[in-house]
């Protein structure tokens, strides 16, 4: 959903099933309300820093095993942190958990996007293989496998991040080493995301080639971070690769030989779109609120401003409606008419109209 990936059957000691979300940039986490289920004992504490501009308080819990499928991991030790607020707000998803680095790298774990299919194995004596694939090398950073890209002609490391949504994104000290790629950017800085930390912010543009490996994808949008605090001001981590990209491969991390297997799917040459409205957003308890209006966008010119709920698409009231759905509405094709019945901070009900436009 939204480009990530979301397991429904994770069972931890025995309890559930939880659904959990699967993050190659992520660690294990527990929300407090599992590891309170679990009778797991809250120890230690740690501030964790995510893509917004703040940190997040954490503490640690041991849990005897998780399974997936019939795929089983135990004695474990998974932080607890509230991420469940975070994806809720972001994704209008409840999620108990995620699974990241400590659970990926135990197996030969192949994601086929185009078949919403995950497959667990053991790692095998020879190195992986899959037909068609390109194995790309990748290295560990901490937790976090890394791969080499060239943007626009200039090589990058690049975060592999199955937990981000969005496509490229570049830190602002990479921006600030290389302004032939800043000046890419075109729309002022707006919310582009949320996550540990809060709201992301950056400008929106498109760099004309981004390589993997021997795959080359064309006119990809990209966030050009707007942050001086946060994941993306980190000078050691250039660009941050994402679901939107990873969605046009079958993907399989081969952690025991740190190599990277991509193969193409149909998706692959599809062209690289965005929402065509310039609003973010979020689930705030049930009420679609808007976070953020880009300016000179269709919601910019409709008069659409942060705090604004949404009530009705097209004259059919929003209940009922996922928020993955309510941003494929906005995302619909240019010049497509969308009438949004929204309520103001002050409680006055207005109509507005959007005609959705290409802005990146």
């Amino acid at each position: 959903v939204n480009n990530h990936i979301y397991i429904d059957n994770v069972m931890v000691d025995g309890r559930g099933p939880y659904r959990f979300v699967l993050d190659s940039g992520g660690d294990y986490i527990v929300t407090p309300e599992v590891a309170a289920a679990l009778q797991a004992r809250s120890n230690g504490s740690v501030q964790l820093q995510g893509v917004g501009s703040t940190t997040e308080g954490a503490a640690f819990a041991h849990v005897g095993s998780l399974t997936v499928g019939n795929a089983v991991v135990r004695n474990q030790y998974t932080l607890v942190l509230p991420i469940a607020a975070g994806f809720g707000v972001a994704e209008g998803l409840k999620i108990d958990g995620m699974l990241g680095y400590q659970f990926l790298a135990r197996f030969l774990t192949t994601i086929d996007y185009a078949n919403a299919k995950l497959t667990l194995a053991e790692a095998a004596s020879a190195p992986a293989s899959a037909a068609g694939a390109a194995a790309i090398p990748f290295y560990i950073d901490r937790t976090i496998p890394r791969i080499a890209i060239t943007v626009s002609g200039v090589v990058a490391s690049a975060e592999v991040d199955t937990g981000n949504r969005a496509g490229l994104e570049l830190s602002s000290p990479f921006l600030a080493a290389h302004p032939a790629i800043a000046a890419l950017a075109k729309t002022q800085p707006g919310v582009v995301g949320f996550g540990v930390g809060g709201p992301a912010y950056a400008r929106l543009g498109r760099v004309a080639s981004l390589q993997l490996g021997p795959y080359t994808l064309s006119n990809v949008v990209t966030s050009f971070t707007s942050q001086n605090q946060g994941a993306f001001a980190d000078p050691y981590d250039p660009a941050n690769v994402g679901g939107t990209i990873w969605r046009r491969f079958t993907v399989t991390f081969d952690y025991a030989r740190q190599q990277l297997l991509l193969t193409k799917n149909a998706q692959f040459d599809a062209p690289f779109s965005y929402d065509r409205s310039g609003l973010f957003v979020i689930d705030n308890d049930g009420a679609y609120t808007v976070l953020s209006v880009f300016a000179g966008t269709p919601a910019a010119a409709a008069g659409l401003r942060k705090g604004d709920v949404i009530l009705a698409v097209n004259d059919t009231p929003i209940s009922g409606t996922s928020l993955a759905q309510l941003r494929t509405a906005l995302s619909g094709p240019a010049g497509t008419s969308v009438k949004l019945r929204v309520r103001g901070p002050a409680g006055h009900e207005r109509d507005a109209t959007l005609k959705l436009a290409d802005y990146v």
